[in-house]
């Protein structure tokens, strides 16, 4: 290894591990750091900051590493430590800002675990290390989307069911069954008959839920009037989805459905092309043959549901 203590470059530590598949298997972010430091120390190399984030390195934006960068392009050190290169950067354009700030020197060195890199090296061998992680992403990509397609094929609901279901966790991550949500299918299913009536618009049917029937979302919160709109247009219930959203592509989902398609269709006519329901009254017989024996006033009357 090549003497860098001599200059006494400063280094910038910078941990980084996404949430994606493509991390699956990397060190977390406290053990990258860790087993940096102890090649800190044992090399005497002086560490400005530590820096890390939860971010994929697939897409440009990534707020720490921008302003690592800003810092170093000013001179506040001269060196990164990190756990691999594809740490840095799985995209060409980040990839390349390091490979030019190596090349000018404003890095002077790059000290990952198992490799150092030189403003001298062979800038070819960089490249080809930074284009084998952003291919390593393109491919696994393609790999997740192939397998969700699959699954979408089998009745899989790829992503969190609305509410009314829930995912079953006994066959693990990726291949669970989804069920009725005791707590709340039932609720959700009175939505829908409400609806079906033609008589209640839809925040009066969530204000009736939400008082009355007490139903609340899985995070413990009351439906909004956008998610009512969402759960009214949403074809899971009647046992088909989109996979992708947007994409054209229809499954048959394996879970039940709790209502019929002629159902869901009603419902979308009666909502219209705006969401609203069309008009309807009540009627209630014996209206207006009753007063108060207080006041005289008419008895006025309206529909409530408990549990």
């Amino acid at each position: 290894m090549k003497n860098v203590k001599e200059t006494r470059v400063k280094y910038f530590l910078y941990a980084r591990k996404s949430t994606e598949s493509e991390d699956r298997q990397v060190l977390s972010i406290e053990s990258q750091i860790d087993e940096l430091k102890k090649i800190a120390e044992r090399e005497e190399l002086e560490i400005v900051e530590v820096l890390s984030e939860s971010r994929s390195a697939k897409e440009l934006g990534r707020p720490i590493f921008n302003k690592m960068v800003e810092r170093i392009s000013k001179g506040e050190a001269a060196g990164i430590l990190c756990w691999k290169l594809d740490r840095l950067a799985r995209n060409f354009i980040d990839g390349g800002v390091i490979i030019q700030l190596l090349q000018t020197g404003v890095i002077q060195h790059i000290r990952a675990f198992e490799k150092s890199y030189y403003p001298q090296d062979n800038v070819l061998l960089m490249s080809v290390e930074f284009g084998m992680a952003n291919q390593f992403s393109r491919d696994l990509a393609v790999d997740v989307t192939r397998g969700m397609r699959k699954k979408a094929e089998m009745g899989w609901y790829p992503v969190q069911p609305p509410i009314g279901y829930l995912n079953s966790k006994i066959k693990g991550k990726g291949n669970n069954d989804i069920y009725k949500d005791p707590e709340r299918y039932d609720i959700v299913r009175k939505m829908w008959d409400l609806m079906l009536t033609g008589t209640y618009s839809p925040p009066k049917i969530l204000k009736i839920v939400s008082d009355d029937l007490g139903l609340r979302t899985r995070q413990g919160k009351k439906m909004s009037n956008s998610n009512i709109h969402c759960l009214f247009r949403n074809t899971f219930y009647y046992g088909t989805f989109e996979w992708p959203r947007g994409s054209g592509n229809w499954y048959r989902g394996s879970h039940e459905p709790m209502i019929t398609q002629e159902e869901y269709d009603k419902v979308q006519f009666i909502l219209g092309s705006k969401g609203r329901p069309r008009s309807k009254k009540h009627v209630f017989d014996f209206l207006g043959m009753m007063v108060c024996g207080e006041c005289g006033a008419s008895i006025t009357a309206d529909e409530h549901y408990k549990r």
